[in-house]
């Protein structure tokens, strides 16, 4: 059985390590942070035999050792995207293979432009080393991007014989009891918050500043909900896969509790990724980045999980021809906070996360998906995924829809 190193000790490594362990797929299963503690916590209250230990993993030697020494043949590394280049540089190095969540990020810098080669494009670049090395890195192994990118390749299989548009719909209608508060790591979140709204229409790249293009939209279970256009990860790849699609889109929900803030925190500069000069009690200068210190101020996105209530709902409204007949699909998946608390002491956010990562890590080992080169999840056959996906613990579902059209309000 595949050893399996798992990198990252917040919520989604929570989850996945549940979820890993759940699977059966894997031999021993090593959980790694910087924060020793964490991986302490989270490997004593999983069912499973995993072991915990220390890592830097924004040092690729320091993660070619802990793969070696604790004998992985698959890297999941749910850390930060700061350190994806780095783990996937170690796993080749080490002759591992490799999955994560999420495009790799550059401290200090938000991706402000629409080349797809700056956002997926340095993972791309060495799909013919893990191809040589008979490896696969699995990329963007997450709910979004992860899971609806399959949708996107069920549908294209599937429902329709052309796909025109589609539209990425992520809402969260659940209740943590907290003024203010991100569901995954707060810097992550707002950096790409505040970064310009992208998306892909005709062939070319549009662009709208952050949260000015809203409308509103009744989903399954969760209700009418606002939405707003932003860029997102799984754009700059699923333009690639879909490059006849008249427009690919990303849209998440803010209530007006979270716009407020954001609003104030931005125009305080609290949002900013440049340090600022602060003078201590002693005199002497300190330089802050007020992102990182509002990041510490907040709560740990962990710490919702146990007063959150309610569901989220995330998903592909897609559009297209199937016979030469105008077809509109919704397909979801919708996730309560609460079952998810009671299933692995998580959040619903962590939880689609984990479930996804750990679901396409065991398709790497059963061989469903073990292919050498680097991989998009819309490049893979999406039913055994979907299949193991509901299998541990996240089911969905397809909806025929007679209104497809997001209508512009803001």
């Amino acid at each position: 059985m595949a050893g399996l190193l798992i990198i990252g000790a917040g919520g989604v490594g929570r989850v996945a390590a549940f979820k890993c362990a759940e699977s059966g797929v894997f031999g021993r299963i090593t959980l790694a942070s910087r924060r020793i503690a964490a991986c302490a916590a989270i490997t004593e209250a999983c069912p499973g035999d995993i072991a915990a230990r220390a890592l830097d993993a924004s040092k690729a030697e320091h993660v070619r050792d802990a793969i070696a020494e604790s004998g992985a043949d698959i890297v999941l590394n749910v850390a930060l995207p700061y350190q994806n280049m780095p783990v996937m540089h170690a796993c080749l190095e080490a002759g591992a293979h490799y999955v994560d969540t999420a495009v790799p990020e550059t401290p200090g810098r938000l991706y402000t432009n629409t080349d797809d080669a700056d956002w997926y494009g340095p993972q791309w670049a060495l799909n013919d080393r893990f191809s040589a090395a008979g490896r696969m890195a699995l990329l963007g192994m997450g709910s979004d991007p992860g899971m609806v990118n399959a949708f996107c390749a069920y549908a294209a299989e599937e429902l329709l014989d052309s796909v025109e548009t589609i539209d990425i719909l992520d809402v969260n209608a659940g209740s943590h009891g907290h003024p203010f508060a991100t569901n995954f790591n707060p810097e992550i979140n707002l950096r790409e918050v505040q970064a310009p709204a992208h998306y892909f229409e005709r062939g070319a790249w549009k662009e709208v500043p952050a949260l000015s293009v809203g409308t509103e939209r009744r989903f399954p279970e969760v209700g009418s909900q606002p939405i707003f256009l932003m860029d997102h990860d799984e754009l700059h790849s699923l333009c690639r896969r879909f490059p006849d699609a008249r427009h690919i889109k990303f849209w998440m929900g803010f209530g007006e509790s979270y716009r407020e803030h954001f609003r104030v925190l931005q125009g305080l500069g609290l949002l900013s990724h440049e340090p600022v000069d602060f003078r201590d009690a002693d005199g002497n200068i300190v330089p802050v980045v007020p992102l990182k210190l509002l990041r510490a101020l907040l709560p740990d996105p962990a710490s919702l999980a146990p007063r959150y209530k309610g569901k989220t709902c995330i998903g592909c409204l897609l559009t297209g021809r199937k016979s030469r007949e105008r077809k509109a699909y919704f397909i979801y998946n919708i996730c309560s906070h609460e079952q998810a608390f009671e299933d692995v002491g998580s959040q619903a956010i962590s939880y689609m996360a984990g479930v996804c990562a750990a679901a396409g890590t065991a398709l790497l080992v059963r061989g469903a998906w073990k292919k050498p080169g680097a991989f998009n999840v819309e490049n893979l056959p999406p039913r055994p995924f979907l299949d193991l996906m509901t299998d541990l613990g996240m089911p969905w579902s397809v909806q025929e829809v007679e209104r497809p059209v997001l209508v512009r309000m803001h």
